[in-house]
């Protein structure tokens, strides 16, 4: 598997669309995923519900005919230390709300990304510039420059860290919480780092100067795959428009630009990378110290954030989370406490004063089709965006309820500490001790599946829970990555995977 990812990466001359690769990878990740515990049983609401067409989410919500203040009284943190067999569960959360006292319940449907669209992001990014197809031989620089990622990956702090690809197929920037889409970690068979660097260096001795430039038109092209066969099952093939292009940066790389969306319009994302390949970046939270080695100040990061968004005429969603972003060491000389930084910004839906709760989760195939979860992220740095990456784009369709009640919070508190223990109690299991720290409670929004109707969903009020997990293995980190999702409306399990 290792070696057959290396080698995509080193010859280009097999064409290799990240259409396939986003849809593979979706593949793997469903196999992998662990189904949630779902609750089934929900009491009727006592209120007459609000007419609408979604008869299994009308049950469930009804308007705040009272008016009440819906985080009244709520403190601010949390603190409960709870033991089940070889399970602790350590609760010491900053409790988040928006500050607002109405929750809206809103439809919504795949937008897309159109040529309307696409023109707009090429006119941000690459306005007056000559667009190129992308190059299918790599030029001796960027052969190079994989040798040198190879190399940096064996330097001992870099071994066990997730990456994106920095020239690849389009995946979620942050490797927190929650596997990653892509890896380059390392070697695990004996002698395969020199097997690599062998071919990659007689690849190098015949690879061209500089690459090989054929015009190219921003126009959307027709796509109709094949459809793919694993382990004896057929997944449909993608059938949409996409584009992808390079303009020269004058900096010894291109500036790619790739796009795509499904006819359904569910499966759509466009990506933006104006940085050489091997800067590659490990994202941490952001706890108020400013990004090393960067003279422009946060606020001036997200005023071009915001100034980029408007170019593009996306107005719906807003600033969610913020994470520094710092290079990896390539050699052995480059002090990893020392490397400079960027800053990651993630953009999410606002509804009505409420944000959508920033969770790197990805919804379970449906159909042979999966649909992402929405959101946007950019990484700036002095030169300005060198990564931006929109998937998911939707639109409101409808209201359900512009103020609907939502149950208190005391109640929630119950359902996570009941449910938590059912899903995730380790009963001692081989004398294993795991502890789960929940350091944050999130309100915002979610978008889940509408029953019976495949291109309907809407935008339901949640509680989320991150933090951390221990265990013999080590820690890991679930800053975007929720152990529990629950909806505010009836209290009922989300899983995030199966989209409702």
């Amino acid at each position: 598997m290792k070696r057959y990812f290396v080698k995509e990466l080193i010859h280009r001359s097999i064409k290799f669309r990240g259409i396939k690769l986003i849809r593979k990878v979706a593949l793997f990740t469903v196999l992998i995923a662990t189904i949630g515990f779902m609750v089934a049983c929900k009491k009727a609401p006592e209120k007459p519900p609000v007419t609408s067409k979604q008869q299994d989410i009308n049950g469930k919500v009804v308007d705040n005919t009272d008016g009440t203040n819906i985080f009244k009284n709520l403190s601010d943190t949390i603190k409960e230390d709870i033991k089940n067999g070889g399970t602790s569960l350590k609760i010491d959360a900053k409790v988040q709300v928006p500050k607002t006292s109405k929750v809206s319940v809103v439809t919504v449907k795949p937008d897309g990304i159109d040529q309307a669209r696409v023109d707009k992001i090429i006119d941000t990014f690459m306005k007056g510039k000559q667009l190129y197809k992308p190059n299918e031989l790599m030029t001796k620089k960027g052969i190079q420059d994989y040798i040198t990622l190879m190399n940096a990956y064996s330097l001992p702090n870099n071994e066990n860290d997730e990456i994106k690809k920095s020239d690849g197929d389009p995946i979620d920037p942050v490797a927190i919480g929650g596997s990653t889409k892509a890896r380059l970690t390392k070697q695990v068979e004996p002698g395969a780092s020199t097997m690599y660097q062998k071919e990659a260096q007689e690849l190098l001795s015949k690879a061209p100067e500089s690459p090989e430039r054929k015009a190219a038109a921003k126009t959307l092209e027709n796509v109709d795959e094949s459809d793919l066969k694993s382990n004896g099952k057929t997944y449909k093939g993608f059938h949409g428009k996409s584009l992808n292009v390079v303009v020269d940066s004058g900096k010894g790389y291109d500036e790619e630009l790739y796009t795509s969306t499904s006819n359904s319009l569910k499966s759509s994302m466009a990506r933006i990378i104006n940085h050489d390949s091997t800067q590659v970046y490990k994202f941490h939270e952001y706890t108020g110290s400013s990004a090393r080695g960067m003279k422009m100040s946060l606020e001036e990061v997200k005023k071009l954030a915001q100034d980029t968004l408007n170019s593009i005429g996306i107005a719906d969603l807003k600033l969610t989370e913020i994470n520094l972003a710092t290079l990896m060491p390539l050699t052995k000389e480059d002090d990893p406490n020392k490397m400079n930084q960027a800053y990651g910004l993630w953009f999410t839906r606002d509804v009505a004063g409420v944000p959508t709760t920033l969770d790197l989760a990805e919804e379970k195939l449906q159909n042979d089709e999966s649909y992402g979860y929405e959101r946007l992220f950019m990484l700036i740095d002095d030169t300005g965006v060198i990564e931006f990456h929109w998937q998911s784009p939707a639109k409101v369709t409808g209201t359900i309820s512009s103020d609907a009640e939502i149950k208190p919070f005391n109640d929630i508190m119950e359902v996570f500490k009941k449910q938590f223990f059912i899903r995730y109690a380790q009963s001692g299991k081989n004398n294993e001790n795991t502890t789960y720290d929940i350091n944050r409670i999130t309100f915002g929004m979610m978008r889940v599946n509408v029953k019976g109707k495949e291109d309907e969903f809407t935008m339901v009020p949640v509680w989320d829970f991150f933090g951390s997990k221990t265990s013999k293995d080590g820690k890991v980190d679930h800053t975007y990555n929720s152990f529990m999702t629950i909806n505010a409306i009836d209290g009922s399990i989300i899983d995030r995977t199966q989209g409702y």
